[in-house]
């Protein structure tokens, strides 16, 4: 199975005025999201996109490591798989490199 590339260490989220970041233990930077001046329910929004984000490399690691003991020809197996490929850029939009 492909290795994921990205940021393996542990995400934290943190709040900065109207904005949340989420960043590695550094301090690096992953990725701004903006608490809009809607409702409290795009606020709760924006807070889970956050949590889900920051929790992103360790689902990536526990599903390859489920597909790789347990790898079944069924419809939530497939929608695994394709998920992984997804996260390891199998789906990629057009990212000049």
């Amino acid at each position: 199975m492909e290795e994921f590339k990205g940021t393996k260490e542990d995400l934290g989220v943190w709040k900065y005025g109207n904005d949340l970041i989420v960043t590695t233990p550094a301090g690096g930077h992953i990725c701004r999201l903006t608490l809009s001046e809607h409702s409290d329910k795009w606020h709760e929004y924006t807070y889970a996109n956050a949590f889900m984000f920051s929790a992103a490399p360790q689902m990536l690691e526990a599903l390859q490591a489920l597909i790789s003991v347990a790898n079944r020809d069924t419809e939530e197996f497939e929608k695994a798989r394709a998920a992984v490929e997804k996260a390891l850029g199998g789906h990629s939009i057009n990212i000049p490199r």
